[in-house]
């Protein structure tokens, strides 16, 4: 599978076509999607754009990991050009989730090399009052 081969959602044809940052992200995590074990690629193709930020909103970890092996960079900027263009750390930050799931997906992203610091993931678990989140995030080496 290579990038001449993408479709591209219906919804996100405009911005694929005019931003190349957009392109690129959209790209990656398509052939990410693509390139999963064939028990994990219809849950892939079944999310929206970004498929690695909505599979951590669904609690699907193994999605999320077969996502990250697949080559989606754990610091994923969706280039949406708005509010929900940040990192996954970010979008969990923002999550009303689970605690313990929200911690287990941190987790997994920072173990494939999520920086705690991209995107600004303590000042949205601050903002969202999620003192354990913060304390995670703050442990594992983020700072203000």
């Amino acid at each position: 599978m290579n990038a001449s081969n993408i479709e591209v959602d219906e919804q996100w044809k405009g911005l694929y076509e005019a931003s190349e940052d957009f392109r690129a992200k959209y790209e990656e995590m398509y052939l990410a999607v693509e390139s999963l074990p064939e028990g994990l690629i219809e849950r892939g193709r079944n999310l929206e754009y970004p498929q690695l930020h909505n599979a951590c909103l669904e609690v699907d970890f193994e999605l999320v990991k077969g996502l990250l092996e697949a080559g989606a960079s754990a610091d994923s900027y969706t280039y949406t050009e708005g509010d929900t263009d940040t990192t996954p750390l970010v979008w969990l930050a923002e999550s009303q989730m689970d605690s313990k799931d929200k911690l287990s997906l941190a987790r997994l992203l920072v173990r494939y090399g999520a920086d705690v610091n991209e995107g600004d993931a303590l000042a949205a678990a601050r903002d969202w009052d999620d003192e354990d989140f913060v304390d995670f995030l703050v442990e594992a080496g983020a700072t203000d």
